[in-house]
C-alpha cells in the first residue's frame, strides 16, 4: 500500500469520528435541551407560575432540578416509580 493511500484512509477514518462524535454532542444537546423544556413545564404547573427557571441537578433514576419562579424557589423532585413530581422549598 503506498503512503499516500495510507494517508487518504487515516483521513478518511479520523474524518468519520470527528462526524460521530459531532453527531453524538448534537443528540446529547437536544436531549438536554428536551428534558429542560419538560421539566420547565412540569415546575410551572407545580408552583403555578408562567416563568420558571430550571436547572439541572442530577439525573439518573430521580432526576432533581433547581426551580425559581414567581418569588418561590426549591428542589423539584422526580421519581419514576411515583406518577408526579413535587418540589421541596428552599428556605433561603
Amino acid at each position: 500500500m503506498t503512503a499516500v493511500a495510507r494517508r487518504s484512509i487515516r483521513t478518511w477514518v479520523v474524518g468519520l469520528a470527528v462526524v460521530i462524535v459531532g453527531v453524538a454532542f448534537a443528540v446529547a444537546l437536544l436531549v438536554r435541551r428536551a428534558a429542560e423544556q419538560d421539566a420547565r413545564t412540569t415546575a410551572a404547573r407545580l408552583l403555578g407560575c408562567s416563568a420558571v427557571d430550571v436547572k439541572w441537578v442530577s439525573l439518573g433514576d430521580t432526576e432533581h432540578w433547581r426551580v425559581e419562579g414567581c418569588g418561590m424557589r426549591g428542589i423539584m423532585v422526580c421519581e419514576p416509580s411515583d406518577p408526579g413530581c413535587f418540589i421541596v422549598p428552599d428556605d433561603g
